[in-house]
């Protein structure tokens, strides 16, 4: 049957379709390489909480730049 993604990788998708919502000039396919590529720097956090709270804030600081 269908994949369901786990809590983290929910909240990162919720994370990707909000940004996407507050910067609609740029593609899915960018800020979802962007978003994702921000979550491997977390690959081997122990603690899993803030993860997806850590990936929005690194992203929007990495939009604010460009």
């Amino acid at each position: 049957m269908g994949d369901k993604l786990d809590p983290e990788h929910q909240s990162i998708a919720k994370v990707v379709q909000g940004l996407i919502d507050c910067h609609p000039g740029t593609s899915t396919a960018d800020m979802e390489s962007l978003v994702w590529s921000i979550h491997e720097r977390f690959a081997h956090a122990r603690v899993r909480d803030f993860v997806p709270l850590l990936v929005e804030r690194s992203a929007r600081e990495a939009l604010a730049k460009v």
